[in-house]
């Protein structure tokens, strides 16, 4: 289906997927829900991370990416110095990290093509500032006795 087709059944898919709404404890699944589906129905060959990996795969083939020698070590187990004597990086330590990381990556922009890939950061996006505006449960146990 092309984008016109999907947005035209937007609300009547809404209707449907309502019906599972008691699946859920919080309202964001239930939206990435309907985003899943429409994408599901979509024309696009890119539905799932497999794009980006094999074309991550195919690109070290391509440039003659050295794999590196394995870790025998406990990588957990290591401070931050080990852990950079042994070539290792840390992975972004949150959501928003990640996606900002992500915006730069020519890799993830030709795997996805332009239009997913434009669709992809601004939804990450908002879910981070959906995130990032709750309250948890540590913070509620931890601040509200102080107040």
């Amino acid at each position: 289906m092309d984008v016109q087709a999907i947005e035209g059944l937007r609300k009547r898919l809404r209707v449907f997927l309502n019906m599972f709404s008691d699946c859920f404890g919080r309202r964001e699944p239930q939206e990435h829900l309907q985003t899943y589906v429409q994408g599901q129905l979509s024309d696009l060959p890119r539905k799932s991370i497999e794009p980006i990996a094999l074309a991550a795969g195919l690109r070290g083939m391509e440039r003659g990416y050295k794999l590196a020698a394995p870790i025998e070590d406990n990588v957990f187990e290591m401070d931050a110095t080990m852990q950079s004597d042994h070539g290792i990086a840390s992975l972004p330590g949150n959501l928003y990290d990640a996606v900002l990381l992500a915006e730069k990556s020519d890799l993830v922009r030709e795997a996805l093509g332009d239009h997913v890939f434009t669709k992809f950061i601004a939804n990450k996006k908002i879910e981070w500032d959906r995130y990032r505006i709750q309250v948890s449960k540590y913070e509620i146990d931890r601040y509200l006795p102080i107040l």
